[in-house]
């Protein structure tokens, strides 16, 4: 039981996520509701193999009891304490399946991209209104929210070989969602993988997995994941060792190869893509968004020009994780929280370091991204991240580490 939960927790969560968002029900039975509960099973059955099976019990019983009463009442505190309990099962699952296995969950991401890819490609294309039907980024004038949980056909454009003057496409082919239901979490998901593709210890010739990143992150189209893995390519180039210097190269040199052939059979879509327009939009509602939770509200006038283009800003509404931490009432203890968090992470990474034989590569890269990523996509609370993010705490699990 305990082999099929490891394998099975986080493709049944990626499942999830789409399946919850669409609100897909069989014979009246909500489809993403009856999987929570069995992934819900699934969590606590690995956490109870661990040594910290008493806190995951109390946690569990605490986000059970607080569902209850959130039957009878609709307070924000409410459900704060709920959302700030459930993480804990999720995040000790995921220290216990991939923390001594990392290539498992790298495996998974891989295989998951390498299915979302064709997927994509359909989308780009305008091939059918089918494989457009479970997105949900659409404007209202295109995607009727009233009836979510229903088929409705999307319009699909042509966009092979087609010129920026010519071209006229939904949101979703300029940005394809692949499997999942909005290309915001698969962006999240993309430089994840590309992270702990590079940190994970190999040698520096391509491999079918450089594949799948490179041509995920050109398919996205999302400038999240383009920053991040660039980051890291461009760190490991300069400061890296002569393995990971070769490697980012080829790495790059793919990623510049996939992106030209992404020019050539979509011109219009390639340049709209990487328009300054857009670019500028994707930068500054996320900059604004920060500027407006720290108080900072004369910041939009040194951007007046840029904010005429983009149109209206939405002060109530919040892109990044870090807006919203910033505009909510716990913000001071949450933040020294968080700080102390990681002068412990740092110090026990240090510890490990010089005691045991054991490279901690994989698990820093992929928390920075975790970390890095939510000031673009606030996505720490769902529980397929929050599964990776128990990996990349892994060396805070003391209990966890084997001892010698």
């Amino acid at each position: 039981m305990n082999k099929v939960a490891k394998n099975l927790l986080f493709p049944l969560l990626i499942v999830n996520i789409t399946t919850s968002a669409n609100e897909w029900e069989i014979f009246g039975i909500g489809i993403g509701q009856t999987l929570f509960w069995v992934i819900l099973g699934l969590a606590w059955s690995v956490c109870w193999q661990t040594p910290y099976r008493r806190v995951c019990n109390i946690a569990l019983a605490l986000a059970l009891l607080i569902r209850g009463i959130e039957l009878f009442s609709d307070s924000l505190l409410i459900h704060g304490l709920r959302v700030a309990v459930m993480p804990v099962l999720f995040v000790i699952a995921g220290a216990k399946i991939y923390g001594l296995n990392p290539s498992l969950i790298h495996k998974q991401l891989v295989v998951f991209l390498a299915l979302c890819i064709p997927v994509m490609l359909l989308q780009i294309s305008g091939a059918d209104s089918f494989f457009m039907s479970w997105g949900l980024e659409y404007d209202p004038s295109v995607f009727n929210y009233d009836k979510l949980g229903t088929y409705q056909k999307i319009p699909v454009y042509p966009t092979l070989f087609v010129g920026p003057e010519n071209l006229y496409c939904t949101v979703g082919q300029s940005r394809p969602v692949g499997l999942l239901y909005s290309n915001n979490p698969l962006s999240v998901f993309v430089a994840i993988t590309a992270g702990l593709n590079f940190a994970l210890p190999r040698e520096s010739r391509l491999r079918f997995s450089d594949v799948i990143v490179s041509l995920s992150l050109v398919l996205t189209m999302s400038l999240l994941a383009f920053t991040l893995t660039i980051l890291i390519y461009a760190f490991f180039i300069v400061f890296g060792s002569l393995t990971n210097r070769r490697r980012g190269i080829k790495l790059v040199s793919l990623l510049a190869l996939f992106l030209f052939l992404y020019y050539l059979f979509f011109p219009g879509l390639f340049l709209i893509n990487f328009s300054v327009g857009k670019i500028m939009m994707s930068i500054l509602f996320r900059g604004l968004d920060l500027a407006h939770s720290l108080g900072i509200s004369f910041s939009r006038n040194f951007y007046y020009d840029q904010i005429q283009f983009l149109g209206a800003f939405d002060t109530k509404e919040s892109y990044s994780l870090y807006s919203i931490l910033f505009k909510s009432s716990l913000a001071i203890p949450v933040v020294v929280s968080i700080f102390l968090l990681m002068i412990s992470y740092y110090r026990r990474v240090v510890s490990i370091k010089y005691t045991k034989d054991t490279s901690l590569l994989i698990y820093s890269i992929t928390l920075i991204v975790c970390l890095l990523s939510n000031f673009a996509v606030p996505y720490v609370g769902a529980p397929s991240f929050q599964l990776i993010l128990g990996f990349a705490l892994f060396p805070l699990f003391k209990k966890l580490w084997p001892t010698y």
